[in-house]
């Protein structure tokens, strides 16, 4: 018997690759690899001893991956095609064609949400969904529009944004907590102001948004300096809280020097 079939057509890699839970790791030096599981503490992996720990995301081995650099560009490339963690990684530079002098600061894949917030150390971001940042291009795509002068901060994902809050930390110790939904959803662009930081602050005192988290009321926030942290839960932040654009307030004396921050989610069944 004769019977008609459809023309051949090549596969997508990722409908035959299998849907494995990864941790992507990103070093400061632009190092990427890909860690099997959800459950990878990123900061305890081996560097090299001139690297160190930039970000993470979780997603699956048939997903995507998009990379955010300094200058504002986004870059996708298939999960399956990024390194094992049982090395120290691969240049990322190797498969994409950033501009002279940026980094790479960030990286988001679609896996818990599809959405998540772009900023610069002026304080300014919006929110951005997962495709608008999607770009095949070696060379990427300009998503964040950064001020002259400023650098892309690591993108935040956001699981809820009515559920949400932006804390944004000044390089001199203040700190801010808006709601999330005062921000603009935008595709690409500048967004608007979520922390001020005065001008002569900004231009002669170098002060910058050094760190940025998003929140929910269940979780605690954890910042650590030199040679201490401190535990800050939702009523402890709440003392920070305001409308976006405010200057905020001065974190506790010793509290102010802040190395990293990191949200520990309590999540409730």
């Amino acid at each position: 018997p004769i019977a008609e079939r459809n023309p051949a057509a090549a596969l997508d890699a990722s409908e035959i690759v299998a849907a494995e839970p990864i941790t992507l790791v990103l070093s400061k030096n632009g190092l990427v690899r890909a860690a099997k599981g959800h459950d990878i503490d990123p900061y305890s992996l081996s560097y090299k001893s001139s690297d160190s720990y930039q970000d993470s995301a979780i997603g699956r081995s048939n997903g995507l991956t998009t990379f955010l650099d300094s200058t504002g560009r986004t870059y996708t490339i298939q999960s399956h095609d990024l390194p094992s963690a049982r090395g120290l990684g691969e240049p990322l530079s190797a498969k994409l064609n950033p501009p002279a002098g940026a980094h790479f600061v960030g990286v988001v894949c679609k896996e818990n949400s599809n959405q998540f917030l772009l900023s610069s150390n002026y304080g300014y971001g919006f929110i951005c969904d997962f495709e608008s940042a999607t770009s095949r291009s070696k060379a990427g795509k300009v998503t964040l529009n950064v001020p002259s002068g400023s650098l892309a901060l690591p993108p935040v994902s956001i699981t809820k944004i009515k559920d949400t809050f932006i804390a944004a930390i000044t390089s001199s110790g203040y700190m801010l907590v808006v709601s999330a939904a005062d921000l603009p959803q935008l595709t690409k662009g500048k967004g608007n102001k979520i922390i001020n930081i005065p001008s002569k602050q900004l231009k002669e005192e170098g002060e910058r948004v050094a760190h940025i988290a998003a929140i929910s009321p269940k979780d605690e926030l954890i910042i650590y300096c030199k040679n201490k942290h401190k535990k800050l839960n939702f009523n402890d932040l709440s003392l920070y809280l305001s409308g976006r654009a405010k200057r905020g307030k001065k974190l506790p004396r010793g509290y102010q020097a802040i190395i990293k921050i990191v949200v520990n989610a309590k999540i409730s069944e």
